[in-house]
């Protein structure tokens, strides 16, 4: 009788381990990180970024190359 109250009672402290480190292991939801109201969390100023239209002739045929490495 005493074993399976020893076994009843190490799988209650199983399980409640379990659960404590699956609650530790969630990561938060991405968040905004910075306002204009808040003063000490500033985000980085809005600029204009400008790409050039015309994309290399050479990235096709690298990003072709490093997938046939990839599946060797």
């Amino acid at each position: 009788m005493t074993s399976q109250i020893t076994r009843g009672l190490l799988i209650a402290a199983f399980c409640g381990v379990t659960t404590l480190a699956y609650a530790s292991w969630l990561r938060p939801a991405a968040a905004v990180v910075g306002s204009e109201g808040l003063d000490y969390c500033q985000t980085p100023v809005a600029r204009s970024l400008t790409t050039s239209s015309t994309g290399s002739q050479d990235l096709l045929l690298f990003l072709f190359g490093m997938t046939q490495t990839h599946n060797r």
